[in-house]
């Protein structure tokens, strides 16, 4: 699967960098160029479930205020 989406970060740079951080050791994810707050990523997963757990953790890290889903490709 293959999903695009927007990772909006908090008011905090100290959090925001710490997730940052998070989000560019996971090797699934590509990541797009930051604008202000705003960081578009592309998550590729090999099942929705998968899927569903990637923005679940991508929403669970400080810092991360909130994330917009904008495509999902659901071949898997």
């Amino acid at each position: 699967m293959i999903s695009g989406l927007v990772v909006h970060f908090s008011e905090d740079e100290s959090l925001t960098n710490a997730a940052l951080i998070e989000i560019k050791a996971k090797a699934n994810i590509d990541i797009g160029i930051q604008s202000e707050r705003c960081l578009p990523i592309v998550v590729e997963t090999d099942s929705i479930e998968s899927s569903h757990k990637m923005t679940d953790w991508l929403f669970e890290l400080e810092g991360v205020s909130h994330v917009d889903v904008t495509y999902v490709h659901l071949d898997e």
